[in-house]
């Protein structure tokens, strides 16, 4: 799994979570497909927050010059 994806249980059900901000996608408890759709969600959020991160990153940069 991503660095900062981990499994979560929300109202007794489980899911996957980026961080421990991020949502927390649920999926149905022994259907594999639902699982990998909400590890993927996880995965994309990740992506999405990174790549968030870098941008206000690279905007700091610029105003420092």
């Amino acid at each position: 799994m991503g660095k900062n994806i981990h499994r979560v249980t929300k109202k007794g059900k489980p899911g996957y979570q980026y961080g421990e901000d991020g949502d927390i996608f649920l999926y149905k408890p022994k259907n594999k497909e639902s699982r990998i759709e909400a590890k993927q969600k996880a995965f994309k959020q990740s992506a999405r927050a990174k790549k968030k991160t870098a941008r206000v990153r690279k905007d700091k940069r610029r105003e420092k010059k």
